[in-house]
């Protein structure tokens, strides 16, 4: 068994490096116990570190395993896109116009599509394991505020209301009047203990519409040892169920663009498609592109 383990870190859901969400990818998690993988997870210390392992189903291309610095997660945007993009620059899928791939995640089996240009990775996509679901109702406009540091006024009272939703993580999502609030808004921990805590949907993802087409996003989670997370895939799948309640999209598909990691210095672009049929969200898919920052070896836990 080897000492050291090798290892990729990206920056996803950017084209440029030291922007986007930094992502550490170890290509071969054979061997190590779930205490080793959030060892390792501590270590990097990035909001999240995956481990690429061999699918227990042949059909599938790989079990990737994701970790935050706390805790291991069922389902992340970002983890997604960037292991496939590493896995595609890495040779580790194979190279066409338009690979399909399917990662064995613990939320379900996540299908990826990967788009080439000049046999390297342009564009990665996932279709989520499941569409949006509403969980309940998160608390008063005013509570949030408080919990936000803002004005009740500045948590939108028109259209769609905060809604606790999830694509697999869950997230309470707040849409706020404007993206000078969201730039503005700092998580009060104690409000936020009293709050959301011991709640499912504990993540705050809070965002302001830029126009009928973009979001400005922020998302924060402590409870994961995540203070600030500059680009959350999860949470854009997630807030897709906002999305279609507040355009109405009940047949056909709508595209969205989401901003975030403005605030931290590290600009992000989410791509997010959403369909649906018969007065209900069908499909969800969330994509985008990465850098690749570095690679090297770290030591086996022990």
């Amino acid at each position: 068994m080897t000492e050291r383990l090798r290892f990729i870190t990206a920056d996803v859901f950017t084209t440029a490096a030291f922007g986007g969400n930094p992502l550490a990818v170890v290509l071969d998690g054979r061997g190590l116990s779930d205490a080793q993988m959030q060892a390792v997870a501590r270590e990097f210390n990035l909001s999240e570190t995956t481990f690429i392992l061999p699918p227990k189903n042949s059909a599938h291309t790989a079990q990737v395993r994701i970790f935050t610095p706390a805790v291991e997660i069922p389902f992340a945007g970002h983890p997604t896109v960037g292991t496939a993009w590493v896995m595609a620059a890495q040779g580790m899928i194979p190279r066409g116009e338009d690979t399909r791939i399917v990662f064995e995640e613990n939320v379900g089996p996540v299908p990826v599509s990967v788009r080439w240009s000049a046999d390297q990775p342009s564009f990665a996509q996932f279709t989520t394991a499941m569409v949006p679901e509403e969980l309940p109702a998160p608390p008063a406009r005013t509570e949030l505020a408080a919990m936000l540091g803002l004005e009740t006024a500045e948590v939108s009272a028109v259209g769609a209301p905060p809604m606790a939703l999830t694509c697999g993580t869950p997230y309470t999502c707040v849409p706020l009047v404007s993206t000078a609030a969201v730039s503005r808004a700092q998580l009060d921990l104690v409000r936020w203990r009293a709050t959301l805590a011991a709640q499912a949907a504990h993540k705050v993802f809070v965002f302001a519409q830029t126009d009928a087409n973009s979001l400005y996003a922020r998302m924060f989670a402590p409870g994961e040892g995540v203070a600030e997370d500059p680009a959350t895939g999860s949470a854009a799948c997630a807030v897709a169920g906002w999305l279609a309640r507040e355009h109405n999209l009940t047949q056909g598909m709508r595209r969205w663009t989401i901003r975030q990691g403005v605030d931290m210095g590290r600009p992000s672009e989410i791509f997010i498609e959403v369909e649906a049929g018969q007065g209900r969200i069908t499909a969800v898919r969330c994509g985008g592109t990465a850098v690749l920052i570095s690679e090297g070896n770290i030591r086996r836990p022990g």
